[in-house]
């Protein structure tokens, strides 16, 4: 069986004010782990929960103004698929119309964090997600602390491929 291989990731302590997030999902049990993940950690503050489709987490988005969206996606083609999942083109354009322009108190589009579900084209998926503008595409099988990593460097405006995601696009 193939050798499963997990990264130890570490942080240093947060030196500014938290990374304020939208958690997206389309079941309210990830939404609620996922909010549950980040509250613990001290460098990252949830400022809202939304259901995964488009049109609900640019609604939240501009009016929470998060520096980060951390959402739970599946592909669905071209539009969002019927059952609340948005492709990341899909959701980054429902974000930029809805997100105007940008003031003192943020961007106007937030950065993209995307837990993904296990595709059978995972490199195509992520290649479309980051044409699109995510700063960062984990699997859902990703660790606590990688996903808390993950939206901390999105924040940063770093870009950031679970090693998974990255073998899959080479």
């Amino acid at each position: 069986p193939p050798r499963e291989r997990r990264v130890a990731v570490t942080a240093p302590p947060p030196s500014g004010p938290p990374v304020r997030v939208l958690v997206a999902a389309s079941s309210p049990v990830v939404r609620a782990g996922l909010e549950a993940l980040l509250g613990a950690s001290a460098s990252v503050a949830v400022v809202g929960v939304s259901p995964a489709d488009s049109a609900a987490v640019a609604e939240h988005a501009e009016r929470l103004r998060p520096d980060v969206v951390l959402a739970e996606v599946e592909w669905g083609g071209e539009g969002d698929d019927g059952e609340g999942h948005a492709p990341p083109a899909a959701l980054l354009a429902a974000l930029a119309a809805h997100g105007g322009e940008a003031s003192s108190s943020g961007p106007a589009l937030p950065a993209a964090v995307l837990l993904v579900s296990d595709a059978d084209d995972v490199g195509r998926w992520a290649s479309a997600a980051l044409r699109a503008g995510v700063r960062a595409v984990l699997p859902r099988t990703a660790a606590a602390s990688e996903i808390v990593l993950a939206v901390e460097s999105a924040a940063a405006g770093l870009v950031v491929l679970h090693p998974d995601v990255a073998a899959a696009l080479l």
